[in-house]
């Protein structure tokens, strides 16, 4: 396999040189992690992500070696290789119609909250649990500026139905905000079942984006993705609300930027236990970059397993 890689990873690059333009950039990610029981558990990654593009053709692709989670009880370091999203895209019509097959990688309709890359983040719309790192061909129709239309064909029974299918829907208006809809059916005999969404997103003042929205159908379900930002200052709150199992879960954060320093706050509160496996997370997170490099802390606090201290080291290339 990781000579295949290699040659595949050559024969992009003389491609791109011929035919096209071709990039290879990634990273290498390590994180280590002090627990209150005093171990030190170890987990790493390297993602390398390859793209070719010409004319109106794009074709991508996001590999990744990671290392199952390594305790003081692991004797063997076993590594996963995945293939995140290897997809082919075509522009039609001037742009009008985008047809992309393959493992899928679409985030055109997702609303997501989330400034840490290592926790929370957890309050989002659904729609990337069927546009992203799924297998499939996505048609997409975009007839005027600002309306986006989108169809994905996902493979499962030998016999088409419904369930094969989601519809996307997202118009921007301009100064004003985006409306987001979505519906990924289920099978003809259970259409009560199917997920949808239905979201807007203001973005009419400068700084602010607030997302509200509904997810369901099996449950019920609103949400909201407030995000605030001015020069080097940056806060979110995400609260969720389960209508039909009356749960409710909420998430903040505020981040602040000096050059190469950013400093942020976490907390989470669930006491469900619908994301969190406890009531409660505090936590903060430091990081500091060194060109391509960097180096985060990020102390945690949770009710159920307690205070834990994750460090990385990440180099990207």
């Amino acid at each position: 396999m990781k000579k295949h890689l290699a040659f595949f990873c050559a024969a992009v690059v003389l491609a791109g040189a011929v035919f096209g333009q071709a990039t290879i950039n990634g990273y290498v990610r390590a994180i280590g992690t002090l627990t209150d029981e005093g171990n030190f558990n170890y987990v790493d990654r390297l993602r390398l992500n390859l793209k070719w593009t010409a004319d109106n053709l794009e074709f991508a692709s996001r590999f990744q070696l990671s290392s199952k989670e390594l305790t003081v009880n692991t004797s063997d370091k076993i590594t996963d290789i995945d293939v995140v999203y290897a997809y082919g895209k075509i522009n039609l019509f001037g742009g009008k119609v985008v047809v992309t097959g393959g493992k899928l990688y679409n985030y055109d309709y997702d609303i997501s909250s989330g400034y840490s890359d290592y926790v929370l983040g957890n309050v989002y719309n659904a729609t990337s649990d069927y546009t992203a790192q799924k297998q499939g061909m996505l048609l997409q129709v975009l007839p005027v500026e600002g309306l986006n239309i989108g169809v994905v064909a996902l493979p499962g029974n030998t016999k088409v139905g419904t369930e094969n299918f989601g519809v996307f829907g997202k118009y921007s208006i301009s100064k004003v905000g985006d409306i987001v809809v979505h519906s990924y059916f289920a099978d003809k005999d259970n259409l009560k079942d199917s997920n949808v969404s239905a979201s807007f997103t203001l973005t009419a003042v400068e700084g602010l984006s607030a997302s509200a929205g509904y997810k369901g159908l099996t449950k019920h379900a609103v949400y909201g993705v407030i995000d605030y930002s001015k020069d080097a200052f940056g806060i979110q709150v995400a609260p969720e609300y389960n209508v039909t199992d009356k749960k409710f879960y909420i998430e903040g954060a505020v981040k602040y930027t000096i050059a190469d320093v950013t400093l942020m706050g976490l907390v989470g509160y669930d006491k469900d236990h619908v994301y969190l496996s406890g009531d409660y997370l505090v936590g903060a997170e430091l990081q500091y970059k060194v060109g391509n490099g960097l180096v985060a802390f990020n102390p945690t606090y949770t009710q159920d397993e307690g205070f834990s201290l994750p460090i990385v080291v990440k180099v990207s290339f």
